[in-house]
């Protein structure tokens, strides 16, 4: 089951509320996002649909995730060919 809104603060993810809700933002700044999606998520959880700023996809959303966002790997586009 994924963790409510409020429960990685209690078992020591992070150090209060308050450094949730900005790392949240982060990641979603990073990622191209408003800062209130990242508010959202980091308040009240994220529901099917919903932009997933676990980036790195290992169930928590941390620095880690903020390091994926910031540096996201190369995207290789295939060559053209000119007819």
């Amino acid at each position: 089951m994924d963790k409510g809104p409020n429960e990685a603060a209690e078992d020591g993810t992070y150090r209060n509320h308050g450094e949730k809700v900005s790392l949240f933002v982060k990641i979603a700044h990073a990622l191209g996002f408003g800062g209130n999606t990242g508010a959202q998520q980091a308040n009240f959880g994220t529901k099917p649909g919903d932009v997933n700023l676990d980036v790195n996809k290992d169930g928590v959303i941390d620095d880690a995730d903020r390091l994926a966002a910031l540096n996201p790997p190369p995207v290789v586009t295939p060559p053209t060919t000119t007819r």
